[in-house]
């Protein structure tokens, strides 16, 4: 692998901060020689204190923070290097581990370059290649609010049971190459951004979020659900609290759904002070004999 060249883990959550991990194994830039490069970035929209941190290296381990703050600014984050680290590979695999800590909460995320992380990332440059090129070779087209957005049929029959079911000559969507989503315009090319690219506006996503859980609950998109929660999550407080409770509910969002509700029960006398509070729930009043329930047991 080249310097530069990174191994990146998927997202992972401390609580409600989300992180995610790269290594470099040859060095963050030309001049590294045998350097290991590693980067924790912070994935949340606020800035959020580490505890501690503990790396090992194959066999070595490190202690490189105590008690720092990394700042919010997607993709920012803190970074370090090892000296050495190459020449002690055991049957060339380089392991990475690392131990996070903050408040009291602990997680482990390992990387490793075997096979199967080496032929995942591969796939993954090859999508977004395919998706910045202009998703050449395009043969489905996606209609959303009248507006067509093409993507490849091989991709979304992988992308999720919804669709996998749909990619069989005997459906009416696969033989006039279309089909006919419940998004808006600017929803349906994100969504095609996300399964080439795993990637979202995040100012559109914000914006969206509600109806973007919606979408991914309505075509078993695991992925976007999981990225949509998070956000959700990140983005919880007493004014939206009701909000994301019930569409937790309603769109198997168990994360939010459950976070919400806890954040409800905490702030109940608040939301009984504001005017028409029983109205938030709309029609799932059982959510209130819920939250009911909750409070006698």
């Amino acid at each position: 692998m080249e310097p530069g060249k990174s191994i990146e883990s998927d997202v992972f959550s401390i609580g409600s901060n989300s992180f995610a991990l790269s290594v470099y194994p040859r060095g963050i830039k030309d001049g590294d020689g045998r350097k290991v490069g590693i980067y924790l970035s912070n994935k949340t929209v606020s800035d959020v204190k580490v505890k501690s941190c503990t790396v090992s290296v194959s066999s070595e381990s490190y202690n490189p923070m105590k008690d720092e703050t990394i700042k919010s600014l997607v993709g920012r984050g803190w970074s370090f290097q090892y000296i050495g680290i190459m020449d002690s590979l055991s049957d060339g695999v380089l392991e990475v581990k690392m131990d996070v800590e903050m408040e009291g909460e602990k997680v482990v995320v390992n990387l490793t370059t075997d096979e199967d992380s080496m032929v995942k990332n591969q796939a993954q440059a090859i999508l977004r290649t395919l998706y910045e090129d202009g998703l050449v070779g395009a043969d489905f087209l996606l209609v959303c609010a009248g507006e067509e957005v093409a993507a490849h049929r091989n991709i979304l029959q992988g992308a999720s049971p919804y669709f996998k079911a749909m990619m069989v000559p005997e459906r009416s969507e696969y033989k006039k190459g279309r089909t006919t989503m419940d998004c808006t315009g600017e929803m349906g090319r994100e969504l095609v951004k996300f399964l080439y690219t795993s990637k979202l506006d995040t100012d559109i996503l914000e914006e969206n979020v509600i109806a973007f859980l919606r979408v991914a609950d309505m075509y078993l998109l695991d992925g976007l659900k999981d990225m949509t929660e998070r956000l959700m999550v990140n983005l919880l407080n007493k004014q939206n609290m009701v909000e994301f409770f019930v569409a937790g509910s309603r769109y198997n969002g168990e994360r939010i759904c459950e976070t919400a509700k806890k954040f409800v029960l905490s702030n109940l006398r608040w939301l009984k002070q504001q005017e028409g509070w029983k109205d938030r729930f709309g029609k799932d009043i059982e959510l209130i004999v819920e939250l009911a329930v909750e409070i006698l047991n």
